[in-house]
């Protein structure tokens, strides 16, 4: 199976350009197909940018209110900002000077005041010289302008050291305002960065007492930015289709309606999904609707919104979905020299889990695999050696194809960056901020036990599968991956058998409308049909519940409370973090809530980073990995326990907390969970030799005849009750019906289309239960 080709993702500023005019007809559409910036490189690859032109064409429309987002909802948006230096000289400059940052304020043009915790605890100012540091992490603010930016600190005492030297500083105040020529902008459905700048003119050094320093900073920049990629739609036909290339030189599909959109705006090229599924189970990618899903590339300058918007109401068309842009879930890491007592901290929380009373019970599966979607897994700290299996990343590459364009002598080189599977990445270096993300979310999972070396991971035995989705982006100043590179992650993990997928990562979800949302695009398409696959493969999936301090709704989301994905679809385990302060009986101050199913510990959690450290992180992506880890534990003891029991399983046992809202069903307990499962009997499993993963489709209707079909199980302590549990039943609304029996039934179907797929659960009479996912459809 050809892999080669996934996606396209169009980079922006110019390296080769005819026009730079946004295109307003059929007939100019070329031009803006050879904008292009060539942009390539590991870790893994880089995420291309947008010039500020086509940001600005975007900034227009939302600002007109010709585009919105979450139709009903209070306009919001997000802001990072990252810290330089200023390239003045200054005598006495340390190599280092490090003070304590603890929260950032912005204030309105109106007075209105919104703070939020710096993303990093513990700043080497100096360090910024190389590249700005990212201090503040897609923080959600109303739309406006904002007149002031305050740094406060958690201390007027700080570090330097310069010549292998420690000095003290002493800053002259615990609050830096920093100064601003203009106020800055955020409009609804963008981002904003801003880079900040250190003065260190004020810096005075005494050999006896140090430093002294009195902090200028100033904002140097404020650019606005698109938080999906440009000129890329993923889109899902009804039926299969064929691309065609037209004799007017654009990418056409066969289909009339659709293909005057696609001449209209001039689709460049259309990729098959289906092309890069290699060997997963064409049944269940079919039953999500991978055989239909495609990547439809446009012009560089090209509107992509206009483009989905027009997709979107085509007849032809399933779903119309922008390629978003997603980001890891980790607050304020501190550094790891202050986590020399780790062990005290760490017993805190796994005592609070109850994994002391569970490693008496089961310490893991030694054949079990445990995906890490994430930035990459350094295998060579000494408390992962010999515990992680190394998968392909997703990156960006880029390739120049040779189009023939009607009227045109020869050919025209179409330039553009796609992702694709690549070769293995391990970090070895904390270049970014996240960089070490991914290792300190692998050693929560499985560090090595009994080595006398750092701490011990939840799971000792299992492996755990690394797979880097993560890219730098210039505009984020930091890593960050997307929609289709979540989804290849997902697909890649279950095609290498992973029992457990670990995302500690996310992306708010969006609406966008137009016309009063009579037209509307929506996000994470690509993620929410491969967490579909995977769940009917019967992996669990767990993600961190982000860290906005925001209540997030279950998929598909509402205008009052956005969804969080992938951590709102409702196949996924959300997870919540629980605030050391509180005993870890308290979510995090920073912690999402809503659907929130099960919390765990996340702060001061002790892990592995790079360059073989240790160090507490803060986050929801430090809670996720225990209840990841927690659920390959309940799977070493009953293997064929469907997602959803295993989940439930969890809650049985959780540790109530007050405000459910806030909680889900309370915080994990480990030990009392495998404690339960050992004084249970034996459940019943559903059998069957059609409609599940790997088996053909189940019969609903044949020669356009009336159908049934019996479901059977075993095991557990008859006599079985049987209930549907959700999805869709064939033919229309109300047609098909089933009884408790196992029994079902229905009139013919009347339909060719990719089938149905729903989930049907069976209970024994001692209450114990099994739940499979089933794929019908019609035959001739």
């Amino acid at each position: 199976m050809n892999r080669k080709i996934i996606g396209i993702i169009i980079l922006t500023s110019v390296l080769l350009s005819i026009s730079c005019n946004k295109p307003t007809s059929s007939g100019n559409w070329l031009n803006s197909l050879l904008t292009f910036n060539l942009s390539v490189g590991q870790q893994g690859s880089q995420l291309p940018g947008t010039s500020p032109e086509i940001v600005e064409m975007y900034a227009d429309k939302f600002r007109s209110g010709e585009y919105q987002i979450n139709s009903g909802s209070s306009p919001i948006s997000k802001v990072s900002a990252s810290l330089s230096v200023s390239s003045e000289r200054v005598d006495f400059l340390p190599d280092q000077l490090k003070i304590s940052l603890k929260e950032i304020e912005l204030v309105s043009s109106e007075g209105t005041s919104t703070i939020q915790t710096t993303f990093v605890n513990e700043l080497d100012l100096l360090k910024a010289k190389q590249s700005p540091t990212l201090i503040l992490k897609r923080m959600g603010l109303q739309t406006g302008f904002y007149k002031q930016i305050k740094l406060r600190l958690t201390s007027t005492n700080g570090t330097a050291i310069r010549s292998g030297q420690q000095y003290p500083v002493v800053l002259s105040s615990e609050e830096i305002t920093i100064k601003q020529s203009s106020p800055f902008e955020m409009v609804n459905g963008l981002d904003t960065n801003l880079i900040l700048e250190t003065d260190f003119s004020s810096l005075v050094f005494s050999p006896d007492t140090g430093y002294a320093f009195a902090p200028q900073i100033t904002l140097k920049e404020s650019n606005l930015a698109l938080p999906f990629t440009q000129g890329v739609a993923i889109v899902k036909f009804k039926t299969k289709i064929t691309k065609i290339l037209k004799p007017e030189g654009y990418m056409g599909v066969g289909l009339e309606s659709t293909d005057l959109i696609l001449k209209k705006y001039g689709c460049g090229e259309i990729y098959p999904l289906s092309d890069n599924l290699g060997d997963l189970d064409p049944e269940a990618s079919s039953a999500v609707g991978f055989d239909r899903t495609y990547l439809l590339v446009f012009g560089a300058t090209m509107d992509i919104l206009e483009v989905l918007f027009q997709l979107s109401a085509d007849p032809n068309v399933e779903q119309a979905s922008l390629n978003n842009y997603v980001d890891s879930s980790v607050t304020s890491p501190n550094d790891p020299e202050a986590s020399l007592n780790y062990g005290g901290q760490q017993i805190r929380y796994l005592n609070r889990i109850g994994a002391y009373d569970a490693w008496d019970i089961s310490q893991g599966d030694p054949d079990m695999t445990i995906a890490v979607i994430d930035t990459g897994v350094d295998d060579g700290h000494p408390d992962l050696q010999g515990r992680v299996v190394q998968g392909p990343s997703v990156i960006f590459k880029s390739v120049i194809l040779p189009i023939k364009i009607q009227g045109i002598v020869g050919t025209m080189p179409f330039i553009y960056t796609y992702p694709d599977y690549g070769p293995i990445f391990v970090p070895k270096q904390p270049i970014y901020g996240s960089s070490a993300h991914g290792t300190h979310v692998a050693g929560t999972i499985g560090a090595t036990a009994n080595n006398s070396t750092g701490g011990a991971g939840i799971n000792w035995n299992s492996k755990v599968l690394s797979i880097p989705v993560f890219s730098y982006s210039s505009e984020a100043n930091d890593l960050r991956t997307s929609d289709i590179q979540v989804a290849l992650g997902i697909l890649e993990a279950a095609r290498r058998g992973a029992k457990v997928i670990n995302m500690s990562l996310g992306g708010e979800g969006f609406t966008y409308c137009m016309l009063g949302c009579q037209l509307q695009v929506f996000t994470n398409t690509a993620e929410r049909d491969a967490v579909s696959y995977a769940y009917n493969k019967r992996i669990v999936i767990v993600a961190s519940a982000g860290n906005e301090n925001r209540s997030i709704s279950a998929y598909p989301g509402t205008p009052e409370f956005r969804a969080a994905y992938p951590a709102s679809f409702n196949e996924v385990i959300s997870v919540g973090a629980l605030d050391y302060f509180y005993n870890y009986n308290q979510r995090a101050s920073f912690s999402n809530f809503g659907k929130v199913d099960i919390s765990a510990p996340g702060t001061f959690v002790y892990s592995t980073v790079l360059e073989n450290g240790y160090a507490n992180y803060n986050g929801t992506s430090m809670a996720a990995p225990m209840v990841a880890a927690f659920a390959s534990i309940i799977l070493a003891r009953s293997p064929d326990l469907h997602p959803s029991m295993v989940k439930e399983k969890m809650c049985n046992s959780a540790t109530a907390l007050t405000n459910t809202d806030w909680h889900g069903c309370g915080r994990i307990n480990i030990g009392a969970t495998l404690t339960a499962m050992n004084a249970e009997l034996p459940p019943p499993k559903i059998t069957s030799n059609c409609g599940a993963p790997g088996q053909p489709a189940c019969s609903a209707g044949m020669y356009l005849q009336p159908w049934s079909h019996q479901f059977t199980a075993t095991g557990g302590t008859p006599p079985y009750v049987w209930s549907y549990v959700k999805g869709g039943l064939p033919g229309a609304a109300g047609s098909t019906k089933y009884n408790s029996s196992g029994y079902m039934w229905g009139p013919p179907t009347y339909w060719w289309g990719p089938g149905w797929t729903f989930e049907m659960k069976v209970t024994d009479a001692n209450g114990n239960s099994d739940i499979r996912s089933f794929y019908f459809a019609s035959t001739l």
